[in-house]
């Protein structure tokens, strides 16, 4: 059992947990392209190979990365069962097949590091195994897809004169029609409705102000007649993620009437349609764009994401504090990174939830990096090197 949370530990796995997490979360919103998506690849599946070989072997750990990753880029079903395991859109590809070459190396390593197990697992300690958990955990949040789903918005409405309600999706010539009030759409052969942020039934005009206001004008005078929170658009604000529109929400504006009377319709980009009838207003999902939550924690609870990031910048502080009055500054800084560590972990559920997906996975990012150098400091202080060798020698040496 030791060795395999010696393996999980190793600055090996940790650092492919590290540059999975910066990639998906940093890189590729920095640096678009091939290079960041294929490295996504890479990283996933060395991270997943090492974790399976810990379970079953590494010669099925390596074998079922390979067949499973094969079919989730050649399976188009494969594909879509995996999307909501993965948290995200899964592509099929067959160019990402690339990142399989990175198995050859990790099965080297894998095949070379479980005879001597024993040794690397006796000195493991509690640090290591604490660090271990720490490492599979990140990994386990790591892993998942970060491919934003292509979600449709709805940025053209209309009322039609048989009280049939119409929303036009991107820059599809067949709008989606609700004959039930906007309960539910369906594909339409009707004529795409213009999009207009002013419209009039006859002495009432309906307008959206700044693309955040719903406004009833009568006699000259504009009032209010819909508009969010602070709070609630603050909400908005913290779960949006994968490029949903947080600043511009009402984009178009139609009114009219259909059977249960006057009706203003108002697009929401992303996030669908808003049903205004009277006192009463309803957000309503069309096809994939579907409304934001504005229920559920406080957006202050935010702000948790600075607890542990403030106790990783306080951690080499203490470090060397401890060192000047003759500590063990070593020690100091793995329970500060433990620490750092265990806090993201606590609190990503609530980031997940709450926080915006910049922020969630900023606080993923820090967590693998904190667990990478960690490794690297516990493999510093056991006095060897990282890898005995760096690489195993070609062809491994028989096992047994």
């Amino acid at each position: 059992m030791r060795w395999r949370l010696a393996l999980l530990g190793d600055p090996r796995f940790t650092g492919a947990v590290a540059l999975l997490a910066a990639n998906d979360h940093a890189f590729k919103e920095w640096w678009p392209g091939l290079v960041t998506g294929k490295l996504s690849d890479v990283a996933g599946v060395a991270v997943v190979a090492v974790v399976v070989s810990v379970l079953a072997g590494w010669r099925l750990g390596v074998g079922a990365t390979a067949a499973a990753f094969t079919a989730l880029k050649l399976a188009p079903p494969v594909a879509a069962f995996a999307a909501p395991l993965l948290g995200g859109t899964t592509r099929t590809d067959p160019t990402d097949l690339v990142a399989l070459a990175v198995l050859v190396p990790v099965g080297w390593w894998l095949r070379a590091a479980t005879p001597t197990a024993a040794g690397h697992g006796a000195r493991l300690g509690v640090a290591g195994t604490v660090l271990a958990g720490a490492a599979v955990t990140v990994a386990g949040l790591a892993t998942g897809a970060t491919s934003c789903a292509e979600v449709s918005s709805v940025d053209a409405v209309g009322v039609g004169e048989d009280g049939t309600l119409v929303a036009a999706l991107d820059d599809d010539r067949e709008p989606w029609a609700s004959t039930d009030g906007g309960t539910t759409w369906t594909r339409s052969s009707r004529r795409r409705p213009p999009a207009a942020t002013e419209d009039c039934a006859g002495a009432t005009c309906w307008r959206v102000r700044s693309g955040v206001a719903l406004e009833e004008c009568a006699d000259g005078v504009c009032e209010p007649a819909f508009e969010f929170s602070a709070e609630a658009r603050r909400r908005m604000g913290h779960v949006a993620a994968c490029g949903i529109d947080r600043d511009h929400d009402f984009l178009a504006v139609a009114t009219g009437s259909d059977d249960e009377g006057p009706v203003t319709l108002v697009a929401m980009g992303q996030q669908g349609v808003l049903v205004h009838r009277g006192d009463e207003t309803a957000r309503v999902p069309v096809a994939d764009a579907e409304p934001l939550p504005i229920g559920g924690l406080p957006s202050w609870t935010a702000n948790l994401a600075i607890a542990p990031l403030a106790l990783l910048v306080l951690t080499p502080i203490v470090a060397l504090i401890a060192r000047r009055r003759g500590g063990r500054p070593v020690a100091a800084a793995l329970v500060g990174g433990l620490g750092t560590v265990a806090l993201l972990v606590v609190t990503f559920p609530v980031l997940f939830f709450v926080a915006d997906g910049r922020t969630a996975g900023l606080s993923l990012t820090v967590a693998a990096a904190t667990v990478f150098a960690l490794s690297l400091l516990l493999a510093w202080r056991r006095g060897r090197p990282v890898a005995e060798p760096p690489w195993p020698p070609w062809p491994p040496p028989p096992v047994g």
